[in-house]
């Protein structure tokens, strides 16, 4: 890909976009026309929620930093908590 279209891609904010045809060029894929505006289109709408998803969760400045897998959900309420399992404590905040 030429620097003048990815330039264009990032002024225009495809970054999800510019991305996916990069590796698409790199790979020498052999797509279709409808085939590759589908991808492309994809990866920009995939790129673009993933985003805001970050941003959301940023926002809301949680108190514990830990996947739905990592919370104890068999303790009491008043029960001193215990270390979560992969050795994170949910006790402690970031």
């Amino acid at each position: 890909m030429n620097t003048q279209t990815r330039e264009k891609m990032n002024q225009l904010r495809l970054h999800g976009m510019r991305q996916a045809l990069e590796t698409l060029l790199e790979t020498r894929q052999q797509l279709t026309t409808d085939q590759t505006l589908a991808m492309l289109t994809d990866a920009e709408w995939e790129y673009r929620k993933n985003s805001r998803t970050e941003c959301y969760i940023k926002q809301a400045a949680f108190r514990y930093r830990a996947a739905i897998e990592q919370v104890r959900f068999d303790q009491k309420p008043g029960q001193k908590p215990t270390p979560a399992p992969g050795g994170m404590s949910l006790s402690e905040p970031r």
